[in-house]
């Protein structure tokens, strides 16, 4: 069964996001978290297979892209959704090989970005190697 984790502070939001990929990628189950804390919870301890977030994610300096960097090091799939963001971010986000869908965009614009980040290979997926998962907590950089 495949783990989506979707994180956003907008309740509704979350819910529609993972209602909706749940029903795509199923077998699938949502993992929901509303700020960076508890997004990386899930992220190291239920190791999702999907990461969708919202860069404006609360409880973090550097917002939802601390969840974004965390990710991209596990080589979890990963897909931002955000208002509109800089060049520099975007392309930041691209060399990390991170999806960005614009908020207020189409399902199929989201759906198309993810499918685009489950295709790629992954970090340690490159070498033919499965992904490496950390066993115990890990520090984060505040």
């Amino acid at each position: 069964m495949r783990r989506i984790l979707v994180a956003d502070d907008d309740a509704t939001r979350r819910r529609l996001i993972g209602a909706l990929l749940v029903e795509k990628y199923a077998p699938a189950v949502a993992l929901e978290a509303t700020c960076v804390p508890t997004a990386l919870e899930a992220l190291l301890v239920r190791h999702p297979d999907l990461v969708v977030a919202d860069l404006g994610l609360s409880g973090h300096s550097q917002g939802g892209f601390r969840l974004i960097l965390d990710a991209a090091s596990l080589g979890v799939p990963a897909v931002v959704t955000s208002g509109p963001i800089s060049r520099a971010l975007e392309e930041r986000l691209a060399q990390l090989g991170v999806g960005w869908v614009p908020k207020g965009s189409s399902e199929q614009a989201l759906l198309s970005a993810i499918d685009r980040a489950l295709e790629k290979p992954r970090g340690a997926e490159r070498g033919g190697e499965p992904r490496k998962v950390p066993s115990g907590p890990r520090m984060h950089t505040a």
